[in-house]
């Protein structure tokens, strides 16, 4: 059976671009980096939108896709401030916004709400969900 890792990397790892992921939460921070960075992902980290602005100014490598925690707001701010990074930061408007919802009842659980052409909210059941998500955008590039 492939692993995620596969199925992302195939045999180039530095062909990759990056997952930009913004987490303010310092307890979270860790395990999200490191689960991701087990699954072969390459990551650029960011406490915040306003954190991660110079960051993606000064890269040599723009990120695929930008991975946000929904953190005392609503999806639906934490997605703006995505796209407003996005713009800001002058990404395609192509690369994908991925909101981890927080808080959601257990009859949002486990799905993924696609907003607009190229971005999600995930109400996450698992990590790999997750994983698969991020893999199945990597994919589409």
């Amino acid at each position: 059976m492939m692993t995620s890792k596969n199925k992302l990397m195939g045999s180039n790892q530095s062909n990759v671009q990056p997952i930009l992921v913004i987490e303010s939460d310092n307890d979270a921070r860790p395990l999200l980096i490191e689960n991701l960075t087990r699954q072969g992902f390459q990551l650029m980290v960011a406490l915040s939108e306003i954190d991660a602005l110079p960051q993606l100014r000064g890269a040599s490598q723009l990120p695929a896709i930008i991975l946000m925690n929904q953190v005392n707001r609503t999806v639906e701010e934490t997605l703006s401030k995505g796209q407003q990074l996005r713009q800001d930061a002058d990404l395609s408007p192509q690369v994908p916004i991925v909101i981890m919802a927080d808080r959601y009842g257990a009859d949002l659980e486990g799905t993924i709400v696609q907003v607009g052409e190229r971005d999600y909210i995930i109400y996450q059941e698992d990590a790999q969900q997750l994983f698969d998500l991020l893999i199945r955008l990597y994919n589409c590039l």
